[in-house]
């Protein structure tokens, strides 16, 4: 998965001026909200402190002392938090469960509703509510049950129905809710209402533009892959192509990159025109846990435009997963966080000392080759770097990997920012100005098509999921795959570099 544009190349996998203590805060952030939110007994967490602290007090760099005193400070803060959020949603969870076969419940709907025929012989509709306590419930609902409720992100419905807990994906979600009764308590605001016609005018567009993947073009935009066929989306689960359609890191790196080209050197303007966007993508994608961090890091490097300050990547992204967890405990518990947030932190470390190594290496080269070489292997790097860190979090919870992702991703890279702007412009201009949304949404076409080509055809190639055992077995042996083609890696370079050194 890739999650973020590589920045510029460097010749350290870490640069110089970060403050690594952000790193200890941002990881005993996680651990610590992933202690609060899944309810770990205080006895666990105790044990943890009481380890941290022995480790601390036998150190005699200060310096090192100091960096895991504010990791363990991160941790005890975000355990307390989590836990507080936790305890909240066990009572409005316990109470619904505790109800008779019919459950009734007041919710927010959260997520836009995409069309479920197979349990009706009439069409019926699926999608995510949020009820008190930020406890998630999963809705179907037949459209004769509607009652005229409109299925609008942020509407407050009443639902009538039965709930079952079994299956569910584990907090917060807490089960799916069959409703038989449906009944709209508050409409959604305006803006929302707006954003739901954007969203169906440019689906509409799209699709008569690129047919079957014109839903390519909503999702590689603004995150709306709502109408893809259930065989493409599971062709580009298994091809590691999903991550495309997750608005994150790598959209807004596109996005604001065209901004900096069409405001060169008013960093003022510039820096207003990148708060207003972002706040755009929160607006319309909604307000998910990966958006958020992506949003995040570029809003502080916004501010350190202003303040004629150049940012650091690394220490942004430790400051905005640390605050993100801390805001909203249940992010540690989020894949699309996880797995945007690892991928990050490859390609800022892993990913930058080898872009830089690849920089040196070619420097050497002539000819038209050089720029050529330069960015295929740039390319490779982060397609490797990104599906590498990610493959432990994929193991946790697919049992198998996928064996093509590194491949897909390289075809496709191509023409990810081109499908991207247009995808973009196509939304800004659909409502207002529908020719030109027209024209963008044909040049949009052949891309898309050619993204759900690649996905169908890799996912058909021999072995393309890869077994592989599944929960924290499958974790380990990911991660321990990964350090062993680390350190063989390492060792070839060594061995490389005293073979030429002795040449």
């Amino acid at each position: 998965m890739l999650s973020e544009s590589v920045p510029e190349p460097a010749s350290e996998a870490v640069p110089r001026g970060v403050d690594l203590r952000l790193g200890t805060l941002a990881c005993g952030t996680w651990v610590g909200a992933l202690l609060g939110v899944l309810e770990q007994s205080w006895v666990v967490i105790v044990v943890v402190v009481i380890g941290v602290l022995t480790a601390l007090f036998s150190l005699r760099d200060i310096g090192l002392m100091l960096s895991i005193a504010v990791g363990l400070l991160g941790c005890l803060v975000a355990c307390f938090v989590g836990a507080h959020v936790r305890g909240d949603w066990e009572q409005v969870a316990t109470a619904l469960e505790r109800s008779d076969s019919e459950v009734s419940v007041v919710a927010r709907v959260i997520s836009d509703p995409t069309v479920a025929s197979e349990n009706w012989g009439e069409p019926g509709w699926r999608f995510a509510v949020e009820a008190e306590s930020r406890v998630r419930l999963y809705v179907s609902v037949a459209s004769g049950d509607l009652g005229g409720a409109r299925l609008v992100r942020g509407t407050v419905l009443r639902l009538h129905g039965t709930l079952e807990t079994e299956g569910s994906p584990g907090p917060p979600a807490l089960g799916y809710l069959r409703a038989s009764g449906v009944q709209e308590i508050e409409s959604a605001p305006r803006w929302q209402r707006f954003v739901a016609n954007l969203k169906s005018t440019l689906s509409q567009i799209s699709e008569a533009k690129a047919g079957s993947a014109g839903p390519l073009i909503g999702g590689m935009s603004i995150g709306d892959d709502r109408g893809l066929s259930k065989e493409t989306k599971e062709a580009m689960l298994t091809t590691s192509l999903t991550h495309l359609t997750a608005v994150s890191g790598s959209h807004i790196a596109i996005s604001l990159s065209v901004i900096s080209v069409l405001l060169p050197g008013r960093r003022r303007i510039k820096a207003v025109a990148t708060w207003c966007f972002l706040a755009t993508m929160v607006v319309v994608v909604g307000p998910q846990p990966a958006v958020l961090r992506a949003v995040g890091m570029g809003a502080l490097a916004a501010w350190g435009l202003i303040l004629g300050r150049g940012g650091q990547p690394l220490g942004l992204l430790f400051a905005v997963t640390a605050g993100t967890l801390l805001i909203d405990p249940w992010s540690a518990v989020s894949l699309g966080f996880a797995l945007s947030t690892l991928a990050t932190a490859g390609i800022l470390t892993a990913g930058r000392g080898l872009t830089g190594w690849l920089k040196q290496t070619v420097d050497d080269w002539s000819g038209g080759i050089k720029p050529i070489a330069q960015a295929v292997g740039e390319a490779v790097v982060i397609a490797v770097v990104a599906q590498a860190v990610t493959l432990p979090i994929l193991a946790l919870v697919n049992p198998w990997l996928p064996t093509w992702g590194v491949v897909a991703n390289l075809l496709v890279a191509p023409i990810v920012t081109p499908l991207t702007l247009l995808g973009l412009t196509a939304a800004a201009t659909c409502l207002w100005w529908p020719a030109a949304a027209n024209v963008c949404a044909y040049l949009a076409a052949p891309l898309a098509r050619y993204m759900e080509a690649t996905a169908l055809r890799v996912a058909g190639w021999p072995l393309a999921r890869l077994a592989w055992p599944s929960g924290i077995a499958g974790l380990l042996a990911a991660a321990a795959v990964i350090v062993a083609i680390v350190l063989v890696g390492w060792a070839g370079a060594r061995t490389l570099g005293r073979a030429r050194g002795s040449g």
